[in-house]
């Protein structure tokens, strides 16, 4: 890893110390939380929490395909629980319209993360994540602390 430059190595620096969460997204999602234009991640299966507080404070950004890269990082700031109907009045800061939430969520409950200060980088390949160890998922994938 030692030809990759500073911005490159902090994504990696962060999952591996810090108490982070690897998101896979399509490219619109990820360009729009860069952007900052998306502030809540909506996702349908809960996410780990300890006494309500969250047990990672940030999140990298995986780009799905055609890109294939963590292409930045972000902060994770609460996780909140809320049926489609609700995740309605929040679609601006999802960048979903209202039938979009519906028919990801169904009648389902979904998890909204609310994000901050997210950070673009130079993309990391995913050839360069398989060698970090780094293997994104469909969903998402967790890495903290002991």
């Amino acid at each position: 890893l030692k030809h990759m430059t500073w911005s490159q190595r902090l994504p990696i620096f962060l999952y591996f110390i810090i108490n982070t969460l690897l998101l896979s997204l399509h490219p619109l999602h990820s360009q729009n939380i860069l952007s900052g234009k998306k502030t809540i991640e909506l996702r349908k299966k809960p996410l780990r929490q300890d006494d309500g507080k969250l047990v990672f404070s940030h999140i990298l950004i995986y780009e799905t395909t055609p890109i294939k890269a963590i292409v930045g990082f972000c902060e994770a700031i609460e996780v909140f629980c809320f049926d489609a109907g609700i995740f309605c009045n929040y679609s601006k800061q999802l960048c979903l319209s209202h039938d979009e939430i519906h028919e990801y969520l169904g009648n389902n409950w979904g998890y909204g993360i609310v994000l901050r200060n997210p950070q673009m980088i130079t993309p990391i390949p995913l050839a360069t994540m398989r060698e970090a160890g780094i293997k994104p998922t469909q969903c998402y994938r967790w890495r903290f602390r002991p």
